[in-house]
C-alpha cells in the first residue's frame, strides 16, 4: 500500500454523466480495469446517548474493518478483522444510525491506482467517491503532489472535493507514514459521518 488521498463529488443529480466521464478519461489513458471496489460504513450510537458525535464508524475494506470509536473521552482507532463487527454488534451497546456503501471499479494506470465508486445510502443515490492510490510513495509529503496532478488529469474542472486532515492531532496517527485508518478517516470524513476541525 503506498499513499491514497479520498475525493468526493457531491452532485446527486448527475454522478452517473460524471462516473461516465471519468470512466471514459480512465480508458483513454489506458488504465485497466483490476477489480471490484466495496466499502461499507456502518454508524453506530451509543444507546445511552443521542449525541451524535459520540459512537462507532466501523469502514469495512471486505478483509479489513477499521472502527473509530468516539467519545467524550477522546477517539481510538482500532483495524480488526470482520469479527470485530460481530462483536459490535452482540454486544447490543449500540443502535444503528446509519449504514452506507461505496461499490464501484478499481483500474490501475503505472502507480496509480483508481477506485472510483458510487455512494449509497437506503438504496438512494448520493454521490461519487474516488480513491487516489500512489504506491510509488510512502510519505504523504512524497505522495501527495503527484496525487493531486493525477487528479487534475482525471479531474480537470475541480468538480471532486478533497479534506485535508490533521491526522496527528485529532487521531493520534502518524501524519506522514500512511496506513489504512489514515483511509478510514478519509472515508469518514468524505461522507460527513465525522466533523473535520
Amino acid at each position: 500500500m503506498g499513499i491514497s488521498r479520498i475525493f468526493r463529488y457531491n452532485n446527486t443529480s448527475d454522478s452517473t454523466d460524471e462516473e461516465k466521464r471519468i470512466s471514459q478519461v480512465l480508458e483513454i489513458m489506458q488504465a485497466n480495469p483490476t477489480a471490484d471496489w466495496t466499502v461499507q460504513v456502518t454508524v453506530l450510537l451509543p444507546k445511552s446517548s443521542s449525541n451524535k458525535a459520540q459512537g462507532v464508524f466501523l469502514v469495512n475494506f471486505e478483509e479489513n474493518i477499521v472502527a473509530l470509536l468516539t467519545s467524550q473521552f477522546g477517539n481510538e482507532i482500532v483495524q480488526a478483522d470482520s469479527s470485530f463487527h460481530r462483536l459490535i454488534e452482540n454486544s447490543q451497546i449500540c443502535r444503528l444510525r446509519q449504514s452506507i456503501k461505496i461499490s464501484g471499479k478499481i483500474h490501475q494506470l503505472g502507480d496509480f491506482l483508481v477506485k472510483l465508486g458510487t455512494i449509497t445510502v437506503g438504496g438512494e443515490n448520493k454521490g461519487l467517491i474516488m480513491e487516489i492510490e500512489f504506491s510509488a510513495a510512502m510519505t504523504l509529503g512524497d505522495g501527495k503532489p503527484g496525487i493531486l496532478e493525477f487528479v487534475s488529469y482525471l479531474d480537470p474542472f475541480g468538480n471532486f472535493q478533497h479534506i485535508d486532515i490533521e491526522y496527528c492531532d485529532r487521531f493520534k496517527l502518524n501524519s506522514e507514514f500512511f496506513t489504512l485508518k489514515h483511509t478510514a478517516i478519509d472515508i469518514l470524513a468524505a461522507l460527513n459521518c465525522i466533523e473535520i476541525k
